[in-house]
Order: C-alpha cells, then sequence, then structure tokens
C-alpha cells in the first residue's frame, strides 16, 4: 500500500517515526535546561533531569505499537495546494510558474532548472501514484485540516476517481487537537508537527466510503471553478479567499 503525505515535514515525520517501539530501546537523550536566572544548574541536577527525562521516553517507547511502514511505500506530493492556480488537472506549467515564483525567494532556487528539477520529481511521485491505482493497489491517504494537505486530499481523491473510480483508498485523519495522558492539550497544524512518539497514536486507518469521497470531489470542484489566490479554513470549512486576506493580520502584528 502506498502511504500518500501532501508536504514534505509530514513525508519526513512519517519516516522517521514508522518504527518509532520496535525493538529495545536504547538511551539517546541529551539535555539542555534554561533558567529563570541564567543560572547554570549543577551536573548533580542535570543528570537527574536526564534520567527521568529517559524514563519517560522509555516508557513511550515500549507503549508505542510500531506502524511497520517502509519507506519504500511512502509517496510525498507536495503541491502546496492552498495558494495559486489550480485550474489544470494534472499540475503543470502553470503549477510550475507559481513554484518559480513561489521559491525565487531562495537562492538555491533562484536557478529556474532547479525548479524544474525539484518540481519534476513531485510530478514523478504523482505518477507512481496514479500508476500504483491504475493497477488496482491500495491508496493510504495522510491528511489533516491543514489547507494544503485537504487541498492536497480533494486534489488526489478527484485525479484517482477520474482514472478509477473502483479504486481502493484509505485515509487517515489528524485532530485537530490531543489530550495527553499528562492533561496537557496539543494543537496540530498538520502531520509535519507532530512529534516522532506520538504518530502511532493517531495511526487509525479508515477506508474511504462514498458519502465521504463525494464531499472530497464536490469540494474541490468548487474549489478549482473559483481559482482563487488563496484557500484556507473557516469555520470548520475551506473556502476561496482573496489574496489579501491575512493583511489586516499582519499589520495589526506589525503595529503591536
Amino acid at each position: 500500500m502506498l502511504e500518500i503525505l501532501f508536504t514534505e515535514s509530514a513525508a519526513g515525520g512519517l519516516k522517521y517515526s514508522k518504527n518509532y517501539g520496535k525493538g529495545e530501546y536504547r538511551p539517546h537523550t541529551a539535555v539542555a535546561v534554561l533558567t529563570e536566572d541564567g543560572k547554570q544548574l549543577s551536573g548533580e541536577k542535570l543528570e537527574l533531569y536526564k534520567k527521568e527525562t529517559e524514563e519517560k521516553e522509555r516508557l513511550a517507547w515500549e507503549k508505542a505499537v510500531p506502524m511497520n511502514i517502509d519507506s519504500s511505500d511512502i509517496a510525498v506530493l507536495p503541491f502546496a495546494l492552498s495558494t495559486g492556480d489550480i485550474s489544470e488537472d494534472y499540475p503543470g506549467e502553470k503549477r510550475l510558474k507559481y513554484f518559480s515564483q513561489l521559491m525565487s525567494i531562495y537562492p538555491e532556487f533562484v536557478n529556474s532548472n532547479e525548479t524544474e528539477k525539484w518540481f519534476g520529481k513531485m510530478q514523478a511521485n504523482l505518477d507512481r501514484v496514479l500508476g500504483a491505482v491504475k493497477d488496482n493497489q491500495p491508496v493510504r491517504l495522510w491528511y489533516s485540516d491543514n489547507p494544503d494537505e485537504l487541498c492536497g486530499l480533494y486534489h488526489i481523491v478527484y485525479l484517482i476517481d477520474k482514472l478509477n473510480p473502483r479504486a481502493e483508498i484509505y485515509t487517515v485523519k489528524l485532530p485537530a487537537q490531543y489530550v495527553r495522558e499528562d492533561g496537557s492539550v496539543i494543537s496540530y497544524n498538520g502531520w509535519g508537527g507532530v512529534s516522532r512518539e506520538e504518530w502511532h497514536l493517531h495511526f487509525k486507518t479508515e477506508k474511504m466510503m462514498p458519502p465521504f469521497k463525494t464531499l472530497c470531489l464536490t469540494n474541490w470542484r468548487r474549489l478549482k471553478a473559483d481559482n482563487a489566490p488563496v484557500r484556507a479554513m473557516l469555520n470548520g470549512m475551506i473556502h476561496s479567499l482573496p489574496e489579501d486576506i491575512y493583511d489586516s493580520f499582519i499589520i495589526k502584528e506589525i503595529k503591536q
């Protein structure tokens, strides 16, 4: 089964976390402590912090259920579809042009050839996914309410349905918030922000049923028809928005 993720950080996180809890725990803790008064802690206290941290890690490791996913089955489709032109079914020249503008602020992507190479890898991953679907191989889609991941989900379901309406699709939805055993509440902004020891806790696969598939297809067609500059979550639903949607928030922060 191919594991499909929609950001580079999410794909990297899954590769790093997929075997968490497998085998014997090996201590590897490094501790840094910042104090309010700026004074350095004694070696004895640092050693105590280290032992406490290692014990927490050991317990988490032993409780974990390894996902046993093969790295070779992980495919990333980081097309960043929450912004830019999405009028193309298959990301091509228009999406590449947008990426060239987006990545031009980074020195390593000043050369257009580098952007084309990077974009070509994304297209190759997409071709691999579509090829697997055509051959009736099951796929699993990892998504959240993060706009890039949600748009990525809608888009790939749209492409899969056009190619093979009977394709076997599974999903793993990341909750927006999670309550840890110690009572602390964690808010997530996508799979890329999940810590290594918590990936397996959210590894709850569901088969995509027709109503949810219809929802994905309907939403993508709506977003694609709008083809707005920005897509973002508002009141639990993803909307097409103008490019200045965030300006008021930015100005407010600048004034502060």
